[in-house]
C-alpha cells in the first residue's frame, strides 16, 4: 500500500485488516495508512477500520487517555469572546443579549 496509487481502496482495506489481525503494531498500521496515496477521507476511513478491529479494552484505554487529555485542555479554557458576540459571522448571541440590562423607560 505504501506509495502506490494503483491500489484499490478495497485492497487497502483488506491489507489494513490483515495487519491488525496479525498483530502489527498500531503505530506501524498508521504509518502505512499515512504513506498511502489516498485522499484524507479515505485515510480516515482506513484508520477507523483499523481502530475498530482493535481489542475493545485497548480502544477503551486509549479513548480514556484522549478524553483526559481533552479535559485538561478544557480546564485552561478557550479564549473568551466579548459578551454578546456569537461564534460565527459576528452575529449577536441571543442568550448573551437577553442578559444585558435594558434601559428603563419612564412612562408618563
Amino acid at each position: 500500500m505504501i506509495g502506490t496509487a494503483s491500489l484499490s481502496f478495497d485492497h487497502a482495506s483488506a491489507q489494513v485488516e490483515g495487519m491488525v489481525q496479525h498483530g502489527t503494531a498500531f503505530a506501524r498500521v498508521e504509518d502505512v495508512i499515512n504513506a498511502a496515496r489516498f485522499s484524507d477521507h479515505h485515510k480516515a476511513a482506513l484508520w477507523l477500520l483499523a481502530w475498530s478491529l482493535r481489542e475493545p479494552s485497548l480502544q477503551r484505554r486509549e479513548a480514556r487517555l484522549m478524553a483526559g487529555a481533552f479535559a485538561t485542555d478544557d480546564e485552561s479554557g478557550p479564549a473568551r469572546q466579548p459578551s454578546g458576540v456569537g461564534e460565527s459571522h459576528g452575529q449577536l448571541n441571543p442568550v448573551a443579549t437577553s442578559r444585558r440590562k435594558r434601559p428603563h423607560i419612564r412612562r408618563r
